[in-house]
This record gives structure tokens, sequence and C-alpha cells, in this order.
């Protein structure tokens, strides 16, 4: 009984190491201003040309690393569905090409006001800090959620229910079947947070996040609830194993 006890514990606590949800500020990132004429300090116009092609080659960088960090995150990520999987190496490639595209079209500017115009682009059109890698991270949260922390706590609750109504029958007291209840309760709680979080994300544009800065928002708060829901859950089910104990 205390080798059965032990291993519900075990995957239920594995289950919950998986729920590691970020929420906004974790999510926040380096963010580099697009006004470049304000920090200019030459008239010269060649001078002036070299800073904003210098700032722009800094910028595409900086996020051409972030994104093929992602790519290699995603393609390692076992806990990703196929689908979802496709869909953020097709996001981050994607802007990674786009970037690369921008970052010749930069240097090639003959002006500032064309330079700085395409400069500005590397911000309004791609969005890599704000919206694409916490499109990563979200996405592979709830499907950490939905396809290994649920499933774990979902097995942990069906082998307490069998032990409950067979060997254990006689220490299902008012506490136990509290915890029990509480149990069913928090999994509803993550399965009804977590359903469709995913493809909610994988569908946002930089022009989404460009109109409305707080599309993350909910998806977020529904998978800090799953979070906590998690926690509960494993309390549930240590409670109950130490009744049975």
């Amino acid at each position: 009984m205390r080798l059965v006890a032990k291993r519900l514990l075990a995957g239920a606590a594995l289950a919950l190491a998986a729920t590691g949800v970020s929420g906004p500020t974790a999510l926040a990132a380096p963010h580099v201003g697009s006004d470049i004429s304000s920090t200019a300090t030459t008239a010269d116009p060649a001078a002036l040309l070299a800073y904003v092609k210098a700032k722009a080659a800094a910028a595409i960088s900086l996020r051409e690393s972030a994104l093929q960090a992602a790519v290699l995150a995603v393609g390692s990520n076992l806990s990703l569905a196929p689908a979802d999987r496709a869909s953020l190496q097709s996001i981050s490639n994607g802007q990674a090409a786009a970037l690369a595209t921008l970052a010749t079209t930069i240097q090639a500017d003959p002006t500032v006001v064309q330079a700085n115009a395409d400069y500005t682009a590397i911000f309004l059109n791609f969005r890599v800090f704000v919206l694409v890698l916490p499109q990563v991270r979200l996405a592979a949260s709830a499907d950490d959620l939905t396809a290994t922390v649920i499933p774990r706590l979902t097995d942990a609750q069906g082998r307490l229910e069998a032990l409950l109504s067979g060997f254990d029958s006689a220490k299902d007291s008012a506490a136990v079947q509290a915890a029990r209840s509480d149990l069913a309760k928090q999994i509803s709680v993550m399965t009804t947070a977590t359903s469709g979080v995913a493809t909610q994300v994988l569908g946002y544009h930089p022009g989404d996040w460009n109109g409305n800065h707080a599309i993350l928002d909910a998806p977020i708060a529904a998978l800090v609830r799953a979070r906590a829901a998690a926690t509960a859950a494993r309390g549930d089910i240590k409670a109950i194993v130490t009744a049975l104990s």
C-alpha cells in the first residue's frame, strides 16, 4: 500500500513540475524603441544613415538570435503537439527569413528617411519579443498541461478511486471524500482552462498585437488558473495518500 501511495505522489509531483507558466512580467523582453531621430546627434546625412543602419543591424541580430533559440527549443520540446510544433517552427522561421530580407533592404537604403522607415518595420511588423516568443512559451505550456499534467493527475485519481472503492474503502472518511471531490474539481478546472489555448495564441499575428496589446492576457490568465488547479490537485492527492498510508 505504501509503495502504491509513493508512486501516486511521485506521478503527481512530476505532473506539477511540468506546469510552469510565466505571467506577463516574466514574458516581457528587451525592446528597442523605433524612434532613432531623437537619439541621433549628428546633422551629417552620411553619418546619420550609417547610424540608422547600425542600429537596425543590431536590432535584427538580437531578434534573429532569439528566434533561432526558439526554433531549437520547440524542436526539442516533446510535450508539444506535432501540429503546434510545426506551427511554431513555421512562425519562427518565417519571421527570421523576413527579418533577414529586411536587413538586406535596410543596408541598401540610400536615404535616412527610407532607412528609418524600414527600421521602424523591425518593431511594427514582427513583434518578436512581445508576441512570437510568448506564443512559443504559452503554446508549449498549454500542450504540456494538456498532454502530460492532466493525464497524470487523472491517472492518480483513478488509482485512488479504485483503492477507496475496494481494499481501502474503510478509510474513505469525510476528509478523504472532500479531497476526492476537490481533486475532481481541480482537474475539471484545468481541462476547461487549457482548452483551445494553444490554438488561440498560435492564431495571432503582429497586426493583432498592434491593434490590441492585451491579446495574450486571457491565455496567460487561463494557464495561471490551470497551474493553480494543478497545485491544489497535488495537495488533494497527497492528503488522500496520507489517509491511506
